[in-house]
């Protein structure tokens, strides 16, 4: 019986999370400066996933079509972007897959954040090969896998999927990057994500709140 209550109490918390999902490109140079700053912010702080899912996913203005019956996408930033785009998207996938979806929640959205602090420009593929040898030093999976999959019809499958997420979205994204919370965007919450997601989930978490909540600066 102790297990049942605990177990439902564990829902009751989770519940009532918020949910951040930010659409993001690798070589976007807003999305860069919204992961280096309100992002690296919130996941850098302690219980932060008590009150927020955060989740990014790469794709963004990407656009995509059949020929001669396979997948052609067409990035806003080139090739590159989109083969950073994969490397990122396979690294999250082989996070989930060694820690499970609830306790990879932080670090998915970190190692996307480790890639993008690591690249330096002229931006090539090797910059993302590089990101990925090196971020696996602090996040759980395989660069040489990572790479595999960037290459394979596994990271087409994820690409996919991005896609149809990104491209499903109502109302259709204007631009990158795009915030929304709870699975319904505005304006005003997509913005405060943006520009600082800690102070958001802090002003419209309605359980109890996390220390940095009290400590925080504007």
């Amino acid at each position: 019986m102790k297990f049942l209550i605990l177990a439902i109490s564990l829902f009751i918390v989770n519940s009532s999370r918020l949910t951040a999902d930010i659409y993001v490109e690798s070589l976007c140079p807003y999305c860069m400066m919204f992961i280096k700053d309100s992002l690296y912010t919130a996941i850098t702080t302690p219980d932060i996933e008590q009150m927020v899912h955060i989740r990014l996913i790469p794709y963004g203005n990407t656009k995509r079509k059949i020929v001669a019956g396979k997948w052609v996408f067409t990035c806003q930033h080139g090739e590159t972007e989109c083969y950073g785009d994969l490397i990122e998207l396979c690294a999250q996938d082989s996070i989930v897959k060694a820690l499970g979806a609830a306790a990879a929640e932080i670090p998915k959205a970190g190692v996307v954040h480790c890639m993008e602090d690591f690249i330096q420009k002229p931006y090539t593929n090797n910059s993302f090969v590089q990101a990925a040898y090196h971020c696996q030093q602090y996040y759980p999976y395989d660069a040489n896998e990572v790479i595999n999959c960037a290459s394979n019809s596994n990271g087409e499958l994820l690409h996919l999927v991005a896609a149809d997420e990104t491209d499903n979205l109502i109302p259709k994204h204007l631009g990158v990057p795009w915030a929304v919370a709870n699975k319904k965007y505005t304006e005003e919450s997509g913005d405060e994500i943006i520009n600082n997601l800690l102070r958001w989930a802090c002003q419209n978490y309605d359980g109890e709140k996390i220390a940095a909540c009290y400590t925080q600066q504007e």
